[in-house]
């Protein structure tokens, strides 16, 4: 690093190479943010609630709203933006410099991919468990290094503002600049829910998880409400938020693949699968919730939610064994991935004990 810097100090070569490199970590910020933006629907996630995960890296809890809000959403956009930026200069300033003009188009596109498994796993391993564990909590590892390829997959477009293979530089941004349409396309059918289903098999499959992870859902969704709303410790009323806006998202995504496959609107359960599905609480449960407040309500709602999580993801684990549409198996990853590190979380009680105690 020393070299380097020594060589920006008296190099316009070197000046030359590291704004070559901000140009195209401030497009591979946009791309990958795009990326994200149009496809994460077509991974059984909802933009939105990502966005405003990614916002409580700068915002902690104030980002955390039950139905994301312009703030977080924002505040999520520009922290990803600056954390692909941050990554873009960090390979263009660095590493770059090191290699000769005539091999840098070979070594762009052999190390664009193994810089971003290196960057994900740095990222999400190390600087979030310790900045942001919100993140790493609700998100996949499998999720946030797709988002690293999408932003690596622009690192060639160096080559139009540097000095090197302007031909190859010209056809990645083809590409890319290709693929935008292609995307908003899929997101707009997806969302005005003309999509077709990818499987020939598991349809009878699909449509139970569909209704029964629905009908679950929306139990989480009123248990998650009240914990938004009387929840004592302020980390729990959070998590409640949190988890509201999660289950809403999935609720809303799931009746659209409903209408879009099968047609009309998921229908309530019934009684007999009520009772019958895993983790459900009664009803009198519930309500008897709704009229508690303080600790005896923080105490119980664990008592509900955990076996409800557990239930959620018996279901899900079932669906990953089953035939039928490989978005569903997605969001049957991403329901797995959240409720088993929410119930970690959960049932580490020290954190209700301290805020009371605050």
């Amino acid at each position: 690093m020393r070299e380097l810097l020594a060589r920006w100090g008296r190099d316009e070569e070197a000046w030359s190479d590291l704004r070559a490199g901000a140009l195209t970590g401030l497009l591979s910020s946009a791309y990958s943010t795009l990326f994200v933006q149009f496809l994460a629907r077509d991974t059984g996630r909802d933009p939105l609630v990502d966005w405003m995960q990614v916002g409580t890296v700068p915002l902690r809890n104030r980002a955390i709203r039950s139905r994301p809000g312009p703030v977080g959403v924002s505040a999520g956009v520009l922290a990803h933006q600056f954390a692909d930026f941050f990554w873009a200069v960090g390979f263009f300033g660095t590493i770059i410099p090191r290699i000769p003009r005539r091999r840098r188009t070979a070594f762009l596109l052999a190390s664009a991919a193994p810089w971003a498994a290196a960057t994900a796993a740095a990222e999400y391993y190390l600087a979030l468990p310790w900045l942001q564990p919100i993140l790493p909590m609700q998100v996949p590892y499998w999720t946030a290094m797709g988002v690293h390829l999408s932003s690596a997959a622009a690192y060639p477009l160096f080559m139009l503002f540097g000095e090197g293979d302007r031909t190859a530089g010209r056809r990645a941004a083809a590409l890319l600049a290709a693929s935008v349409p292609i995307m908003a396309f899929l997101d707009a059918r997806s969302r005005s829910r003309r999509g077709l289903r990818w499987a020939i098999r598991g349809q009878e499959e699909d449509r139970r998880f569909l209704h029964m992870m629905t009908g679950h859902h929306r139990t989480g969704l009123r248990l998650a409400e009240l914990a938004a709303e009387r929840a004592a410790a302020p980390d729990l009323r959070a998590l409640g938020r949190l988890m509201a806006a999660e289950h809403d998202a999935e609720i809303r995504l799931m009746a659209d693949w409903w209408a879009t496959w099968f047609g009309g609107e998921v229908q309530p359960l019934s009684s007999t699968e009520r009772d019958a599905m895993p983790g459900m609480p009664l009803r009198t449960d519930v309500d008897r919730l709704a009229r508690m407040d303080g600790r005896s309500f923080d105490h119980r709602f664990l008592e509900l939610m955990v076996p409800h999580h557990l239930g959620a993801i018996r279901m899900s684990e079932r669906k990953l064994s089953e035939p039928g549409d490989v978005r569903l198996r997605l969001l049957a990853r991403n329901i797995r991935h959240s409720q088993l590190r929410q119930i970690d979380r959960m049932e580490s009680s020290r954190w209700i004990e301290d805020d009371h105690r605050g």
